[in-house]
């Protein structure tokens, strides 16, 4: 079993329930920002589908103050036999035990036999920028050094980080974009997708521009994508046969892409995973009125879709409902949860705490709900 620590961005819960969906062992907490886990799960493999890992580094050893330097040293030197120019990385965590670790930091590249090229020291988590250009040269490495407890440092080797440039050629660079819809970002889609008990058949049925749809691809899933308005099942398909150029083992067919209204009944046995309608675009930051409105369209909404998924036989459905933030408390939308509860599915309690999971931005004005539906046995 290897260990290995995690760096989760700023969805949190979000990304520990990703990480609990896909790994079968405990995760632990280091820090408010830093997980760890055993595990013989090939974590490197595993990156790639992540959308609220940063990166993720395997444990060397854990070892006193006196101990560090001559470590890093020896495994500086093992790593590069060749003895070739290297290019080494150091992360200090927290921050106040960088002025004790800087000697350390000088001293590897005065005492290895070949040449090293240091990137800055960070007093954080890395830059995935700085992390790309340490791992881009022939021989590189990134430690990451941790003290909690004041007395062992746990010292560690970046494996992974996400990639800033595949996501913006997900997201930023797909040729069909929309201001006021479709603007799923893909590590969202990605943790909705592993959230939803790894189910092989994914709908998404309010499909908008195919972000969802697409990170499905990726993942090896058969995927169908529909949606109401004509315009975005074609911003879809632009953007999946885009990307498809981009990133070639996506299998994917046209038809798979198509016009429904989800107030209609489809036989489509699949689970449901999808961002979902949010209600019209906001002007200004919500209020109680505009609350009210939202939630009476999506109750009627919602009521007659969720008949149809249950009456199909469709097992579980993941969706983002819309929860407003007014006067500094979060308020869900009561009538739309309780609608679809109404027609025989059952809202999973994530965390087992009765509170909501929330995914929100700086600055947005309408926030998500992130909520599983489970279908019941009877209405």
């Amino acid at each position: 079993m290897q260990k290995y620590y995690i760096f989760i961005g700023g969805q949190k819960d979000l990304s520990i329930l990703e990480l609990q969906a896909l790994l079968k062992e405990e995760i632990f907490a280091l820090s408010e920002d830093i997980l760890w886990v055993e595990t013989e799960t090939d974590m490197l493999k595993l990156q790639d589908r992540l959308g609220g890992t940063i990166k993720i580094a395997k444990e060397l050893a854990v070892v006193p103050f006196e101990s560090i330097e001559g470590f890093l040293i020896d495994y500086v030197i093992e790593k590069n036999p060749e003895r070739k120019k290297i290019t080494l990385g150091m992360n200090i965590h927290p921050e106040k035990y960088m002025k004790e670790l800087f000697p350390t930091y000088s001293s590897l590249k005065q005492n290895v036999p070949f040449s090293v090229r240091w990137c800055q020291m960070k007093k954080n988590i890395s830059s995935l920028v700085t992390f790309d250009q340490i791992m881009s040269k022939e021989v590189s490495c990134e430690f990451n050094i941790f003290c909690f407890s004041g007395v062992d440092y746990i010292l560690t080797e970046t494996i992974s980080c996400q990639s800033p440039k595949s996501y913006a050629l997900r997201d930023y660079e797909k040729p069909a974009r929309d201001g006021k819809v479709g603007m799923l970002p893909p590590k969202l889609a990605q943790m909705l997708i592993n959230i939803s008990d790894n189910s092989p058949y994914v709908w998404d049925s309010f499909c908008g521009t195919g972000t969802l749809v697409f990170e499905a691809m990726l993942m090896g899933k058969t995927v169908l994508g529909s949606d109401y308005s004509v315009d975005m099942v074609k911003a879809s398909l632009q953007n999946i046969s885009f990307l498809r150029k981009k990133f070639s083992d996506v299998d994917f067919k046209e038809e798979d892409i198509f016009f429904h209204d989800v107030t209609e009944k489809e036989e489509i046995p699949y689970n449901i995973i999808s961002e979902g309608y949010l209600g019209e675009a906001l002007q200004d930051m919500p209020n109680y009125e505009q609350l009210e409105k939202t939630d009476e369209e999506l109750s009627a909404l919602y009521k007659q879709a969720f008949s149809h998924f249950y009456a199909s036989g469709i097992k579980q459905v993941t969706l983002c409902v819309p929860l407003y933030y007014i006067e500094e408390k979060n308020e869900i939308m009561k009538k739309t949860l309780a609608s679809i509860q109404k027609s025989g599915y059952n809202l999973r309690d994530l965390f087992g705490n009765n509170e909501p999971v929330i995914y929100s931005r700086p600055h947005q004005k309408v926030f998500r709900q992130i909520c599983i539906f489970d279908r019941r046995d009877t209405k």
